[in-house]
């Protein structure tokens, strides 16, 4: 009996001492206890964390606004590089694994590459585009990339417009971001390759005809690869609309103290982007690429009534109540991933575990009821990725 209870009293000694070491400053690894970074608790109608949001009036042409948001970057400490520009300098080389889901990425350099969600990837078997925002550290080899395909109609080395035959092994430039909220929730949100490659034909679908019916020019999908986004996105005609709305949006291009940016298209609100560090400036003009090709896709002859800062601000603000679907994991070591989808309103949030600070929040609304969209869902989904 006395053996026992000596045995018990050792038992509960040792739970004590293990509990009392986890609350010794310093024990407990932030890349285990993501709840020590800035999160979605931090965050109220127009700040997160120490950021403070000012939205501006908008810059419009057509059916498309752009609403500049002022604020400070607080990451400082640190640079980050966006994909387009380490993949001109060589610094990353992204590879080809024969899986439609996953990439490989090499970063060769002593920089931190910063993989934007949504951004292409040109070349390989098809063409890609990145699931998530990705930090990647300096040095590191062989990184997985979740990807979608946005490229159905290949599986083979692509020759270009002008003979020269495409990289299979690798991958090119990334010089493009989806160009669709819809696409952005296939991936993001839904995970979902199908939904993805029917979010591309629908998009190229609507270009073709908004194209030929709203301006003084057509649009025909490439002979090269009829099912390429990207392809779509280069094309002359394409490139030359782009031109247009940007000539009429330029001031949005050198506006300074802009962290971020919201668009709405024929007066609807569809999405906004904050960024906590300045490789938001080397996104910028890539991001109302995109708006701008979403804005003729969506062209709609109707009159409707302009969206207005008031209806940017009540997207920005985190509802009352809890959400019906939430998505938390780690992307890797040092990215961590947090969504929260309120009725239509998805909100996705990036930090970095190392600092210990956000990085990027998209918020989209997207115009579909929840219950219509691909797969049956629980009220609320939690996962839990590597913790």
């Amino acid at each position: 009996m006395k053996t026992k209870q000596l045995i018990l009293l050792l038992v509960g000694l040792l739970i004590l001492m293990v509990g009392a070491v986890a609350l010794i400053p310093g024990t407990s690894n932030s890349l285990d206890n993501p709840s020590v970074k800035i999160s979605f608790a931090d965050y109220t109608d127009t700040t997160l964390g120490n950021a403070v949001f000012n939205i501006a009036e908008p810059i419009s042409y057509k059916n498309l606004q752009i609403f500049p948001i002022r604020g400070t970057f607080n990451i400082t400490e640190r640079t980050y590089i966006a994909l387009e520009e380490a993949m001109e300098k060589k610094y990353v080389d992204v590879v080809e694994t024969e899986q439609v889901n996953e990439l490989k990425l090499n970063n060769t350099s002593d920089q931190y590459i910063f993989l934007h969600s949504g951004d292409i990837v040109k070349g390989g078997k098809q063409d890609r585009t990145i699931q998530y925002d990705v930090i990647i550290p300096p040095k590191e080899k062989n990184i997985p990339i979740a990807s979608f395909c946005v490229e159905r109609g290949r599986w083979n080395q692509r020759v270009d417009a002008h003979g020269n035959a495409e990289r299979t092994e690798g991958f090119s430039a990334s010089k493009y971001n989806v160009s669709s909220r819809k696409m952005k929730v296939a991936a993001k949100k839904e995970s979902d390759q199908g939904k993805m490659w029917m979010e591309v034909s629908k998009q190229q679908e609507k270009i073709v005809s908004n194209v030929k019916g709203n301006y003084d020019t057509t649009f025909f999908l490439s002979n090269n690869s009829p099912s390429s986004m990207l392809l779509t996105l280069e094309d002359s005609t394409i490139t030359e609309l782009r031109k247009r709305y940007k000539e009429n949006l330029s001031s949005l291009l050198n506006m300074p103290d802009i962290v971020g940016l919201a668009y709405a298209v024929n007066g609807e609100v569809y999405g906004i982007d904050l960024f906590n560090s300045g490789v938001f400036l080397s996104l910028r003009e890539k991001m109302i690429d995109g708006f701008i090709v979403e804005a003729v896709a969506d062209q709609d002859s109707s009159n409707f009534e302009p969206a207005s800062v008031g209806d940017v601000l009540n997207l920005l603000k985190k509802p009352n109540g809890k959400p019906t679907e939430v998505n938390v994991h780690k992307v890797n070591a040092i990215t961590y991933f947090e969504m929260e989808t309120f009725d239509r309103d998805n909100r996705f949030l990036t930090s970095d575990l190392d600092l210990e600070k956000w990085v990027h929040l998209n918020v989209i609304h997207d115009d579909e009821e929840e219950s219509s969209q691909s797969g049956q869902r629980n009220n609320v989904i939690e996962i839990y990725n590597g913790r």
